[in-house]
């Protein structure tokens, strides 16, 4: 059967919305949030549980378009999004990760709207600007590949895909 959840989830949070489910059945949410135009991450530590986090992650011009997250292996989250603000540029594609899930994962931004340190976030590099406003352009695909690393694929000119690199 199935069950409602008895969360409340914030005002103007529902767009781009993607989900993730830990090991441990943690529900790891990323979506846009249309009332400061802000990429947000949420956490519920198990579907019956009434208490959610939620977080701003990045803030730097419109971002938290078409999000996917994903967990890697041992439970961290990425998020790879479209910054809207970069529209039309080779910029446009970011990925965030959280840099310590011990406990908790926290906010990558705080209230004065400074960058905390908890989580990185990042530019893709792409061959040819990521088609935002194109109908065809739905999401920016996030996965790992067999070493772990992200691999953000998007619609440029054709698909297009960034590969983490090791510096």
């Amino acid at each position: 059967t199935w069950q409602d959840a008895s969360v409340e989830f914030p005002d103007y949070v529902g767009s781009y919305v993607s989900m993730a489910i830990d090991s441990n059945d943690g529900i790891h949410i990323a979506a846009f949030d249309a009332s400061d135009s802000d990429l947000v991450y949420m956490y519920l530590s198990s579907y019956n549980s009434n208490k959610l986090e939620k977080h701003v992650i990045d803030q730097s011009g419109s971002v938290g378009n078409w999000t996917q997250i994903k967990l890697n292996s041992s439970n961290v989250p990425y998020i790879s999004y479209y910054n809207s603000t970069e529209a039309g540029q080779r910029d446009a594609v970011k990925l965030a990760y959280a840099k310590n899930v011990a406990g908790s994962v926290e906010a990558g931004v705080d209230d004065d709207g400074y960058t905390t340190g908890e989580w990185e976030y990042m530019t893709v590099p792409a061959i040819t600007p990521p088609q935002g406003g194109d109908p065809k352009f739905q999401n920016v695909c996030l996965d790992f590949d067999s070493a772990g690393k992200p691999v953000v694929g998007y619609l440029g000119t054709n698909l297009e895909f960034g590969k983490w690199l090791d510096e």
